[in-house]
């Protein structure tokens, strides 16, 4: 009798992607622990990072008054434009008297006069801040309180607007990197040539960089609590040192000129950190009325 000789052939032991090659055609009928655990570890490794605007860290300083009103009228703008889009076709369907150029007309003024309303929400509503966050550097998150936040210059600012389908849009900025804005629905803005993070409700990277030039609305008459005042006062600052520089780059270069350049710009440093610790000093009178 015979005995085949591959009963006596030493076992090859099966690495982990063979294990997954073969399992993927049907050649295993399970997967092996080892395996598992890759999977596992590759798919949580892949999972995108919340936004610093949804965690504890972060210390809230505005709420817009207006966030869900202004959330509705997006979406019910954007809602209305689809179903304008929808219903079109039936306009070539109806059983009317009217050629068909008259339909097409018919469905294009439909459609334009809809996507302008919703353009202009979407313009006027973009700006709308509905809250902004700092980071909260305070040691104990339940004795956290906005009013004695410390604000610089270099201190990240998230403002949370809607997007075009009323989503989240979070905008990380600098303090620095603000100025004044005159344009109608806006209060502040990013300066030009400044970089910005954005990301969605779920903390991913929308855009990072210099390619948007955003504005943003906040009622003013919220703006007056603090550390929001010092913010504010900040931004007022940055728009003096963008005219002192423009000035100073077009005039002709001289060691008077320098000289007097550095006298004002010194004075304006001072006058601002004075503006800074009057705000402090107020505050801390009116904690210590409460």
């Amino acid at each position: 009798m015979l005995i085949p000789l591959a009963r006596f052939a030493p076992q090859r032991t099966l690495l982990p992607a063979q294990l997954l090659f073969r399992a993927h055609y049907g050649q295993l009928p399970v997967v092996t622990e080892v395996a598992t655990q890759k999977i596992r570890h590759n798919t949580s490794s892949s999972t995108p990072l919340p936004s610093p605007h949804h965690t504890d860290s972060q210390l809230s300083i505005y709420d817009g008054p207006f966030s869900q009103t202004a959330k509705r009228l997006k979406l019910f703008s954007v809602s209305s434009l689809g179903a304008t889009v929808a219903l079109c076709p039936f306009i070539f369907l109806l059983d009317a008297g009217i050629s068909n150029g008259m339909r097409g007309g018919l469905a294009v003024a439909a459609v334009a006069t809809s996507g302008s309303s919703t353009a202009l929400v979407q313009w006027c509503l973009g700006s709308y801040v509905r809250k902004i966050t700092i980071p909260d550097l305070s040691s104990s998150s339940s004795s956290s309180d906005s009013s004695t936040a410390v604000v610089t210059r270099s201190t990240p600012v998230s403002f949370e607007t809607l997007s075009f389908w009323g989503g989240k849009r979070i905008t990380t900025v600098k303090v620095s990197d603000l100025e004044p804005s005159s344009a109608p629905f806006s209060t502040i803005r990013i300066r030009a040539g400044q970089s910005s993070t954005v990301r969605d409700g779920r903390g991913r990277v929308l855009s990072e960089g210099n390619q948007l030039k955003k504005r943003f609305y906040l009622h003013s008459e919220l703006a007056e609590e603090e550390p929001l005042r010092t913010i504010m006062a900040e931004i007022q600052q940055n728009q003096h040192v963008v005219v002192t520089s423009k000035l100073a780059a077009s005039s002709p270069s001289s060691p008077s000129t320098k000289k007097e350049k550095g006298e004002g710009e010194g004075a304006t440093s001072g006058g601002m950190s004075e503006r800074i610790e009057q705000l402090k000093r107020k505050a801390e009178n009116a904690k210590k009325e409460q």
